[in-house]
């Protein structure tokens, strides 16, 4: 059984229908290209935009990973930093690819700001359906 990876993309400050666009422009020709074999995507609204989860049934190395999500849109300060943190790791077994489905911060005042994930049902096929996918979205 081939392992799952998982693409996980930020969009911050975009609407769905730019993200949208840009996945049936551009990314649709890097998933044929380097034959990805999408299972599934999940779409999740946050505070400053979107999380995309590509579940994808290929296996690829931390590099191939970061640089797929850096060539499919995702945030490219994101991206750098997990780049550097696969290439000089401090920490071997720490994870480095997350998105945070919910956080709070902020140091310098003492109010709470949180980012939560909302999942997105409909946005998530609508996004398969701009692909071409005939994936059951669970």
């Amino acid at each position: 059984m081939m392992k799952i990876e998982i693409l996980k993309l930020d969009f911050d400050d975009y609407s769905f229908r730019k993200i949208k666009k840009e996945f049936t422009r551009k990314n649709l020709w890097i998933i044929r290209f380097f034959k990805l074999k999408i299972k599934k995507i999940q779409v999740f609204k946050t505070r400053k935009g979107y999380h995309i989860y590509l579940y994808i049934n290929n296996r690829l190395s931390n590099k191939d990973i970061v640089f797929l999500q850096l060539a499919l849109g995702s945030d490219f300060m994101r991206e750098c930093y997990y780049w550097r943190r696969i290439k000089y790791p401090k920490l071997p077994k720490r994870e480095w690819n997350i998105l945070f489905y919910e956080k709070e911060y902020s140091k310098k005042s003492k109010k709470r700001k949180s980012s939560i994930e909302i999942f997105e049902e409909n946005k998530s096929k609508e996004l398969a359906k701009a692909l071409y996918l005939k994936n059951e979205m669970s």
